[in-house]
């Protein structure tokens, strides 16, 4: 599975990307491991959040 979106709205900018490999282990169960990425860009007045950050993602997905 591959997501991205890119935005605006009151923030500069603000954008992330995530790649996703499912593997499922039975009738209901599925296991997820992926890398995202995620930046933001904001400031309001004197407030400023600009910030990057990026890692894996492990995931249990049950299904009834």
């Amino acid at each position: 599975m591959l997501r991205a979106d890119a935005g605006a709205g009151d923030s500069d900018s603000t954008y992330q990307a995530l790649a996703m490999l499912n593997y499922e282990i039975g009738d209901n169960w599925t296991t997820a491991f992926g890398l995202r990425y995620l930046s933001v860009d904001y400031s309001s007045g004197g407030f400023l959040f600009d910030m990057e950050m990026s890692g894996f993602e492990i995931a249990a997905l049950y299904s009834f």
